[in-house]
């Protein structure tokens, strides 16, 4: 997950793409991430109700989307780095 949308930065912007569709797909990137953070949220939540005698189960789910989120916080913000420098010229 984690270097996915930057290869797919770096691959457009080495690319004949326009600076909006660079964008876009940076954005498109940056939601699926957050996506997927929703979903994986959303399925600790059914671990916590069809697992609820079992705390181990649900401590487990929580510290992975912990480091999920920290992750995603990081390359997020490495998007929005190269959408601010594209949409500055600095492609």
């Amino acid at each position: 997950m984690t270097w996915k949308p930057i290869i797919v930065a770096l691959a457009l912007s080495a690319c004949g793409v326009s600076d909006a569709d660079k964008i876009a797909g940076m954005e498109a990137n940056r939601a699926a991430i957050l996506a997927d953070l929703f979903r994986q949220q959303a399925e600790c939540h059914a671990q916590a109700i069809e697992f609820s005698g079992d705390r181990h189960v649900l401590d487990a789910c929580i510290e992975t989307y912990r480091l999920s989120a920290e992750s995603a916080a990081i390359v997020i913000a490495a998007i929005d780095e190269r959408i601010t420098a594209v949409r500055r010229g600095k492609r």
